[in-house]
């Protein structure tokens, strides 16, 4: 695929009729190299995830074979369903180039909810303070704007169901 190709694709064409102006030609040309730049590091760390994620599901079945009472399930299991959720999201942004600000918000309430309620063992005091209070503030961010942040989320969740069924 050419490179036009792939800037007329993630980028809409500069205004005016496509004025030959060099400052709009360099500005199209940025904006399109910045969004295929958006959509490798996405890409990216959509694998990054996966490849963690394959880790820690043999470290899960390893352990659990050895000794199975030093693993914590819950907590991976819970994990897992995150780091599920994260690869949908960026799954979502590689296809359309738009992200749902309630996911967003959502992980940010459940991630640090997860550690403190599965694995507060693992983390001192202080850090599970601000756990707390990062999943509590997000958490009530969240109630106060629930009506907004649906209504903003309605047409990247139309567009999630055309670009990811079944998902």
């Amino acid at each position: 695929m050419s490179l036009s190709k792939i800037v007329n694709r993630h980028t809409p064409a500069p205004s005016l009729k496509r004025s030959r102006d060099f400052a709009d030609y360099i500005m199209y040309v940025i904006v399109a190299c910045m969004g295929i730049i958006m959509s490798l590091m996405a890409l990216l760390m959509t694998i990054a995830l996966l490849i963690y994620m394959g880790f820690e599901i043999f470290d899960i079945l390893l352990s659990s074979v050895l000794a199975p009472k030093t693993r914590n399930i819950l907590h991976d299991v819970a994990l897992m369903l995150v780091i599920l959720k994260a690869i949908k999201i960026l799954i979502f942004f590689v296809s359309t180039h738009r992200v749902g600000i309630k996911y967003l918000v959502e992980i940010s309430i459940i991630a640090p909810a997860i550690e403190i309620i599965f694995a507060p063992d693992r983390h001192t005091w202080w850090l599970i303070v601000i756990f707390a209070f990062f999943s509590i503030t997000n958490l009530i961010i969240y109630l106060v704007f629930y009506e907004r942040i649906k209504e903003l989320d309605q047409d990247i969740a139309n567009q999630e169901a055309k670009c990811i069924p079944g998902v």
